[in-house]
């Protein structure tokens, strides 16, 4: 019987030992509990595995979407700066072309405003003219 005492004892001690998990005796091997656990944590890893690896075709997807948003906005900076450039050069040929106006008209002379009208009047004689060939 004291026998029998010191084996239960020692069972006690095993399972406090190894976290109150019995094994089968006479069975060798973690128990059937870590097992289970073992699979459960496996499975999980694999779930996890898969989805890190969807996580990283997104990243790579996001990546290339912003790298190409870069380029885009690189070359509209590009064509915007150009842009301002010929703005810039017109503006200076308007205000040349004004300043120009501006002498000629202060300067008084009524020849300039004579040539102009028949010049204008030139023209529409021309087009009237083109008009009636056509037909």
């Amino acid at each position: 019987m004291s026998s029998m005492r010191g084996r239960h004892k020692e069972t006690g001690m095993r399972s406090e030992l190894f976290g109150g998990v019995k094994r089968n005796e006479g069975s060798y091997g973690p128990p059937k509990q870590d097992l289970a656990t073992a699979e459960t944590e496996q499975h999980m890893e694999a779930q996890n595995e898969e989805e890190i690896a969807r996580l990283t075709g997104t990243v790579q997807m996001l990546k290339d979407v912003t790298i190409e948003i870069g380029q885009e906005v690189k070359a509209q900076n590009r064509l915007l700066a150009g842009m301002g450039n010929e703005f810039m050069k017109a503006n200076a040929g308007i205000q040349s072309t004004m300043t120009k106006l501006k002498n000629m008209t202060a300067h008084g002379g009524s020849k300039h405003m004579c040539m102009l009208v028949v010049f204008v009047f030139m023209v529409f004689l021309f087009m009237w003219w083109l008009l009636k060939m056509r037909r």
